[in-house]
């Protein structure tokens, strides 16, 4: 083979592993995002990851979750930010919480990834129906959005 279709086969070669190559590192960054509600008490009883991007549909979701349609939603720039709100389904008993541990775009989505905490079986937890959730705001993304469960160890 001619040295200038060996150069050729090889920066061919180069060229493709490139193209194959996995999201690069420059591809990957975190969003802030600040907690709006987070605990074991609400009106929503169903597992649930919503993400809301306009005022209406934030109205609807914090009267579902506090059920008092006195009580008024948190302030939210909905040109600037939006929620994402995610909920276990109904427990017996309390010690279940869910944290969200980051946010990146990668990938031209977003990715939210969250663990799960179960009670601790040495401790004593109280018989009483729970609903762990955690509700957050962030910069706006129009993006689609994923959720990454992991179990706490």
């Amino acid at each position: 083979m001619h040295k200038p279709a060996r150069y050729i086969l090889l920066l061919l070669t180069v060229l493709l592993a490139a193209c194959q190559a996995q999201v690069k590192e420059e591809d990957i960054f975190n969003v802030p995002f600040s907690i709006v509600a987070s605990g074991d008490d609400s009106q929503l009883s169903l597992a649930k990851e919503l993400v809301i991007r306009d005022k209406t549909e934030w109205k609807y979701l914090w009267l579902a979750h506090t059920g008092d349609p006195r009580k008024r939603p948190p302030a939210i720039d909905f040109r600037s930010e939006m929620v994402i709100a995610i909920y276990l389904d109904q427990r017996a008993t309390s010690g279940y919480a869910i944290e969200v541990q980051r946010i990146r775009v990668i990938n031209n989505q977003l990715l939210v990834e969250l663990v799960v905490k179960h009670p601790d079986p040495r401790m004593q937890q109280s018989m009483a129906m729970t609903q762990a959730h955690t509700i957050i705001k962030l910069p706006r993304y129009d993006l689609p959005v994923k959720f990454l469960y992991r179990q706490q160890k």
